[in-house]
């Protein structure tokens, strides 16, 4: 594919496939594909333009977490391979004139690079869930020791999370913390510029999401339930 960065990944043994084998199930608003099947597996399907630095750092995240996750013995406590962090499973791969996915994705030339990510089932990121008064102080407190727990291990095994803020935490089907988006990106507010993709920006990112999450903790947001009137059926 002509781009000299690629060939260790693709000799990481990652599983690489072509857009023709990959079966959409969901699109984004933008009509980029999200959910997809490959091989009869569900996959977050995540674009990268693989001659951009931001897709670059991305991938070699992704690649530090695989190779701590196998490596004997893992980092202590608690394994890498067990800690509800999104992964990568393998990576869809075409030059422009053969990628077979319709989207309104901005036009780059060159290689199409997408990683195949754990799909993680959820009810909505912490943002969505935590200020309401119907999440109760316990799963505040849960997810607060889960980060910190997800971050340490991330950081035993040399990865820094990067952009560490609400939105990229999902809370799954069982009620529990996922960590997502590794890479080169930092949020305003959450991680000063000059901490970016630094572990020392992921500390403080976590102690801002922890009194993020004491404040609603402390004054949680109520909802408004619309009462709807009986329709009387003739």
């Amino acid at each position: 594919f002509g781009r000299p960065h690629l060939a260790p990944l693709l000799e990481s043994g990652l599983n690489t496939y072509s857009s023709r084998q990959v079966q959409v199930l969901a699109r984004t608003i933008f009509l980029v594909p999200s959910k997809v099947l490959v091989d009869s597996i569900v996959y977050f399907y995540k674009p990268w333009v693989s001659g951009r630095v931001h897709g670059y750092y991305d991938l070699q995240a992704y690649k530090k977490i695989s190779a701590a996750a196998q490596a004997k013995p893992p980092p202590p406590p608690p394994p890498l391979a067990d800690v509800s962090i999104c992964r990568l499973y393998g990576l869809v791969l075409d030059d422009d004139n053969d990628y077979h996915l319709d989207s309104d994705e901005e036009d780059h030339p060159g290689t199409r690079l997408v990683g195949l990510l754990t799909y993680i089932e959820n009810q909505g990121t912490l943002k969505d869930i935590a200020p309401w008064s119907d999440c109760t102080n316990e799963d505040r407190l849960r997810w607060s020791q889960q980060i910190d727990d997800f971050v340490d291990c991330l950081h035993d095994a040399g990865v820094a999370w990067g952009d560490a803020k609400p939105e990229n935490i999902l809370i799954n089907m069982e009620g529990d913390a996922c960590l997502i988006d590794f890479g080169d990106s930092y949020t305003r507010g959450w991680v000063d510029e000059n901490k970016r993709e630094t572990l020392e920006g992921d500390r403080q990112g976590v102690q801002r999401i922890h009194d993020w999450l004491k404040t609603w903790s402390e004054k949680p947001v109520t909802r408004i339930k619309r009462e709807t009137s009986a329709v009387q059926h003739l």
